[in-house]
């Protein structure tokens, strides 16, 4: 069986955690060797449908996970998730204005994803 791809990447300037993975990976197994906390493995019970990208928060430690269905993933579908993680850690850190985080963080995403797939 091929080992499907899976990454961590670190987002400054916060230094949160935000775990890619590709395929049907154990959503289980993967944030407990990458130490993601267990609130993440509990969020839901299957992954989402083959066509579907997911973003997955702990809001209580900081971490996320980016689940993509496939290496084949658009430019507008990893936009929209940066969006809710720009969203996601600035409820985290507790800073109200992301607007100009916002502004350049999606390019900066989309580029560290494409390193993954």
């Amino acid at each position: 069986m091929q080992k499907l791809p899976r990454r961590i990447i670190v987002i400054p300037p916060y230094n949160r955690k935000c775990l890619v993975l590709i395929g049907f990976s154990n959503l289980k197994e993967c944030v407990h060797k990458y130490k993601m906390g267990k609130e993440l493995a509990s969020l839901f019970n299957e992954l989402p449908s083959k066509d579907d990208s997911a973003l997955l928060l702990n809001d209580t430690r900081g971490r996320y996970i980016l689940w993509l269905p496939s290496r084949k993933v658009s430019n507008e579908t990893l936009n929209h998730e940066a969006t809710h993680l720009v969203d996601a850690i600035h409820r985290y850190v507790g800073e109200g204005n992301a607007d100009e985080y916002r502004a350049y963080f999606p390019a900066w995403f989309n580029k560290e994803v494409r390193k993954v797939l």
